[in-house]
């Protein structure tokens, strides 16, 4: 065996044809193109995955807040509301209601 021999078994020389050349280019792109799709459908979806876990976090986070507050404060603010009884105002307390809005919007110059 000669050296040439040993060596063309390692690497092997291929001859391309010149009406080969264009199919074999178009499919190496489209192998660039399949890993370049393959690596970007991977990235969308683990920003996908993780703003659903960032959602989940924050979801988990206000509903164990919402559980700690004492519930008994909505309780006592309805008992307040229903035992809060109407009363007409008099002419006195409409107009001194109405010269107090009207003095605070003169004071602020209407801002």
């Amino acid at each position: 065996m000669n050296s040439n021999d040993s060596n063309s078994a390692i690497n092997p020389v291929v001859e391309i044809s010149k009406e080969d050349a264009p199919r074999i280019e178009a499919a190496g792109n489209s192998l660039s193109k399949r890993k370049f799709i393959k690596k970007s459908v991977v990235a969308c979806l683990s920003i996908i995955f993780t703003a659903e876990a960032a959602r989940r976090v924050a979801l988990n986070a206000a509903r164990r807040e919402m559980e700690s507050l004492p519930s008994n404060n909505i309780g006592n603010g309805e008992k307040v509301l229903k035992n809060r009884k109407y009363v007409v105002m008099t002419d006195e307390e409409k107009q001194a209601a109405v010269s107090s809005i009207i003095d605070n919007y003169q004071r602020t110059g209407g801002k």
